[in-house]
């Protein structure tokens, strides 16, 4: 499993509450994040936490979504984050 940071592990933490698809400003929100960068999103994806979801006709902007490997890393964060 990999490792998470602390900004990591709030990404992961906000998406699992999402319940489903976001986009980057809702992961922001949710996050409680100053700023979240296309590269830290494209990193968890790398990682295999996240995948992409195409925009559709109803939206312009990418969503996101846990993968089965974010959802299970989801359970190992430590409750404090």
């Amino acid at each position: 499993m990999p490792k998470l940071s602390e900004a990591e592990a709030k990404i992961i933490k906000a998406m699992y509450s999402c319940k489903g698809v976001a986009t980057k400003m809702e992961i922001t929100a949710k996050a409680k994040l100053g700023e979240l960068s296309t590269s830290m999103l494209d990193f968890l994806i790398e990682k295999g936490m996240l995948e992409k979801v195409a925009p559709n006709a109803n939206n312009n902007e990418p969503s996101y979504q846990l993968t089965f490997a974010g959802k299970g890393c989801f359970l190992h964060l430590p409750a404090n984050i």
